[in-house]
């Protein structure tokens, strides 16, 4: 849940930012034409630390599994694995729904939902 805010967050502020460098406005309600606009490098600033976080956490969790060390260990780990994987995963679906604005990102989201459920 404080993934989907975080990150939901850090990527308007970063869109935003982009924005007033390129001196374009942004009006709140409003979808604006974004073929000026670097969408994948906004996007991709806020993406490429959480998946760097989460390749940097599994082993560490992975060895605290391993070693069998007491219950807290795994469960301090767990909460900044999930929020850096969950955060990574918002960040990139975002990217493909505001490249591709056509109908292909509504399938992509439920392949997704698809692929990932049990």
């Amino acid at each position: 849940m404080t993934a989907a805010i975080v990150t939901g967050k850090l990527l308007d502020l970063n869109f935003a930012r982009h924005a007033r460098l390129l001196g374009i406005p942004i009006t709140k309600n409003r979808q604006s034409s974004i073929r000026a606009f670097p969408i994948e490098r906004a996007r991709l600033e806020v993406a490429f630390p959480l998946i760097a976080s989460s390749c940097l956490l599994m082993p560490a969790y992975s060895w605290v599994i391993h070693s069998r060390c007491n219950l807290a260990g795994p469960l301090i780990l767990l909460y900044p694995l999930a929020f850096s994987i969950t955060g990574a995963f918002m960040a990139l679906s975002t990217l493909v729904t505001d490249v591709n604005i056509e109908s292909e990102c509504k399938s992509f989201g439920e392949l997704t939902r698809t692929l990932s459920s049990p």
